[in-house]
């Protein structure tokens, strides 16, 4: 399974990438929103886990999802792992009205047993 994490934080980034390696994911990792576009060049992905604040003053994880949208990225899930309930609103609102499939999870993202949920929702859609 493909998996894209996109967070400004690198502590977030080593947790998710270690549970992911034991879930024998193939995990990437965007810190901004030019690495998260670039990295949608590259290969498709099964979950794209999206973060909302990427930085103080950046471009934010809604940029990404307006992005996703324009440029027609296919993934199965979206995982929306942002503590800005705004933010993380904003983010699920505008990908589920363009028919994207998106789960909230502000800290359960790193839960072993919530990932092991993730796929079978990937698995079912």
């Amino acid at each position: 399974m493909n998996t894209l994490f996109i967070d400004d934080t690198t502590e977030r980034w080593q947790d998710f990438s270690k549970i992911a390696v034991s879930f024998g994911w193939n995990a990437a990792w965007a810190i901004d929103y030019n690495a998260a576009t670039n990295g949608f060049g590259y290969r498709e992905y099964d979950i794209v886990f999206l973060d909302h604040d990427l930085g103080e003053g950046k471009m934010t994880g809604y940029d990404v999802a307006k992005f996703m949208v324009q440029h027609g990225i296919n993934c199965k899930l979206v995982v929306i792992h942002t503590m800005n309930p705004v933010g993380g609103e904003n983010i699920h609102t505008l990908l589920r009205n363009t028919g994207y499939k998106t789960i909230r999870a502000s800290g359960s993202w790193k839960d072993a047993e919530f990932l092991k949920k993730l796929v079978s929702v990937v698995n079912n859609p």
